[in-house]
């Protein structure tokens, strides 16, 4: 499936300028492998070992390889080259930052986690002495009659 309207150029003029830009469908979406044998037994000999490497040999055959940012080892670089490398860097530079994110919450939430850990434990604490004080008291005025 085809989207039938191309992207517009930045400057917008004339029907040449977004003729490089058609962007289909195919291109955004995500290539997934999944391991679904048509004979419901196939790769299930009951060894995991075995099992698994049926797995492994079925993703490397079924997932296509589609490398990214192929640069060439020539001496120079051409005028798009700079571009290339911008964008990839922009993109290390986002999964860097995703996955420094990503500590970060985890972190917090496991800080979090622990105080409150900690009051629930005070106030446990503190809720027993209460009722030992209420309980001494209890039995003192009991002894008392």
């Amino acid at each position: 499936e085809r989207r039938d309207s191309p992207v517009m150029s930045r400057r917008g003029e004339g029907p040449a300028a977004n003729v490089a830009k058609v962007v289909t469908l195919e291109s955004t979406q995500r290539q997934v492998a999944v391991y679904n044998p048509s004979d419901p037994n196939e790769g299930k000999t009951g060894d995991p070992v075995k099992d698994l490497e049926a797995k492994l040999n079925y993703i490397t055959e079924a997932v296509p390889i589609n490398p990214q940012n192929i640069q060439g080892s020539t001496a120079g670089a051409g005028s798009g080259e700079f571009h290339l490398y911008r964008a990839g860097r922009r993109r290390e530079q986002m999964r860097i930052a995703a996955m420094e994110r990503e500590d970060n919450a985890n972190v917090a939430k496991a800080e979090f986690e622990a105080r409150q850990e900690a009051r629930a434990r005070e106030a446990e604490e503190k809720t027993a002495k209460n009722r030992n004080k209420r309980k001494a008291k209890k039995e003192r005025a009991k002894a008392a009659k």
